[in-house]
């Protein structure tokens, strides 16, 4: 069933065990906020410039969404293993369930390693009104403690954090508009921590608010406030 919905991120060890993670979820409380796609990037987040005429984009189709997937450049030190796709509608049922994946208009995802000491996994979903990514966020369920330490990020957001040994593995949820971006983290202790989960949560967001408003996203992850493996 895993390899199925894992669709290309199933290819690797990295894709299947990140995905494994985002079909595991048990749902939980999420928080609401008010800091929606006007918010200006994080300290640890570059948000650089943009070039021409800005032309806002009420919902987000495919292209848009794969534009806003990070690549290397936007994450200094990260390889990227699986690159931006639309993973097809199965895969969205396997994730949210048919009822959430049909207020689904467009989705995309991608995967990432750093070091051999965290992967990382990112997807954006993306619906026609904000009602109906509610839906979408509530169907993206996370598992594990809940953490309060993503801050006030987006319309909803929920953070949930597991350890294990040395292994640590961390989920967000966070609802921007029309937007629905999620964010799974695997790694080793010493590099996986709540400010590497929170910049790249961020990055996602910034990214993405950059293509709602009509710019090419060019917000990059700072590498010197990324946690450094012991």
């Amino acid at each position: 069933m895993v390899n199925k919905a894992g669709g290309r991120r199933a290819r690797t060890l990295t894709g299947c065990s990140l995905t494994v993670l985002l079909l595991a979820g048990c749902g939980g409380q999420a928080e609401r906020g008010s800091d929606g796609p006007g918010t200006s990037a994080s300290p640890s987040v570059s948000a650089g410039s943009a070039q021409g005429r800005a032309r806002p984009v009420d919902v987000l189709e495919t292209r848009h969404i794969l534009e806003a997937l990070p690549d290397a450049r936007a994450l200094p030190g990260w390889k990227v293993v699986g690159p931006p796709t639309d993973d097809g509608a199965q895969w969205c049922t396997a994730v949210i369930g048919a009822e959430a994946c049909a207020r689904v208009a467009a989705q995309g995802s991608a995967t990432y390693v750093e070091a051999k000491t965290a992967s990382l996994m990112l997807a954006v979903f993306s619906s026609r009104t904000a009602e109906e990514a509610e839906t979408v966020f509530a169907a993206l369920r996370v598992t594990g403690p809940r953490s309060q330490a993503l801050g006030p990020l987006g319309d909803q957001r929920t953070y949930a954090r597991t350890a294990k040994g040395d292994e640590v593995s961390a989920q967000t949820v966070v609802r921007v508009g029309t937007s629905v971006l999620w964010t799974g983290v695997m790694g080793r202790s010493d590099a996986v921590d709540d400010t590497l989960v929170r910049q790249v949560t961020r990055l996602l967001v910034d990214r993405t608010r950059q293509v709602r408003e009509g710019r090419s996203p060019t917000a990059r992850l700072d590498r010197e406030a990324s946690p450094a493996p012991r």
